[in-house]
């Protein structure tokens, strides 16, 4: 029974890496070479001015003009706007409203409607 755990954490771990190559690589292939990488935590409304992937927190709005692309693995606490033309790749979490006016969303991640008052 302890080989048979341990062989299924080592698959788990294979496994995850093998996923967590497999998205840098598209990641990479999304963006090309200019990108903007944001982590930490950003306490303001953000317009994106460049192709960018957010890594971080970013406690307010976030607007994505076209033709720009934005890769979000990490988390949006407001709402995320896509203008015409713009490219949203959402693998992290949306706690907040998607509005989408004319770009493209892929959803792997998950967007929770954030409630009133808070």
């Amino acid at each position: 029974m302890l080989v048979s755990k341990h062989i299924q954490k080592k698959n788990f771990f294979t496994i995850a890496i093998l996923l967590s190559t497999v998205f840098l690589f598209t990641t990479v292939l999304a963006l090309g070479a200019e990108t903007t990488v944001i982590s930490g935590i950003l306490e303001e409304d953000l317009i994106i001015s460049e192709n960018t992937q957010i890594l971080g927190i970013v406690d307010g709005k976030v607007t994505v003009p076209g033709p720009l692309t934005l890769i979000l693995d990490g988390i949006v606490v407001g709402e995320l706007i896509l203008e015409s033309g713009a490219t949203v790749y959402l693998n992290g979490i949306v706690w907040g409203r998607v509005t989408n006016n004319g770009g493209t969303l892929f959803l792997e991640g998950i967007i929770e409607e954030k409630p009133s008052g808070i």
